[in-house]
């Protein structure tokens, strides 16, 4: 059994206080006492109970979102040139939310500078990689900073879609090659 007396006390010691004339008392168990601390929170905080915040756990939108990971430069020497991607990418991102998304679920972007250095593409991907556990990643404009990265995609088996043409001679299942290789590029002017 928990005894609460009310006690009446005064900071003021010459102002005199009734004695209290009853002694409140409960029969609470200790389980049923942490059932009560709640709801006398919530009523001692908000003049009256406010039990919306149960109706919103209940409310669930949804699948969880695919997110996806944008890594262009956004300053730097190269950023006039990978802009434009950053927009493309994220007008599609757009596009395919309002068709309704993948199998049922919206796209969401988070996009990251890599501010054309490769040590922050680095610390971008890995970034997009462990803290927002991105699903796959759109970027790397130049080939330098695609390897760079690459490591990162194939040990965490994530993977990047490079925009771009490159040099070749590089294969990984955790890269899609976009663009096409010097021979693609040659063969059609040779013909």
């Amino acid at each position: 059994m928990i005894r609460l007396p009310l006690r009446f006390t005064s900071r003021n010691a010459s102002v005199a206080m009734p004695k209290p004339q009853c002694e409140w008392t409960c029969d609470l168990s200790l389980p049923s006492w942490f059932l009560v601390i709640p709801f006398l929170i919530c009523t001692i905080g908000c003049n009256k109970p406010n039990f919306d915040w149960i109706e919103s756990l209940k409310k669930k939108v949804g699948p969880e979102p695919i997110r996806v990971g944008i890594l262009h430069s956004q300053t730097g020497t190269m950023a006039i040139s990978e802009t434009s991607l950053r927009h493309a990418e994220i007008l599609a991102i757009e596009e395919i939310n309002k068709a309704g998304g993948v199998l049922g679920r919206q796209l969401e972007p988070i996009v990251k500078d890599g501010h054309s250095r490769q040590d922050h593409f680095q610390w971008r991907a890995t970034d997009l990689i462990e803290k927002h556990r991105v699903d796959v990643v759109f970027g790397c404009w130049m080939s330098a900073d695609r390897e760079a990265v690459l490591p990162i995609f194939e040990q965490s088996n994530k993977l990047l879609f490079s925009p771009l043409q490159y040099e070749g001679n590089e294969s990984s299942r955790n890269v899609f090659y976009s663009g096409s290789t010097p021979n693609q590029q040659i063969l059609p002017a040779i013909d």
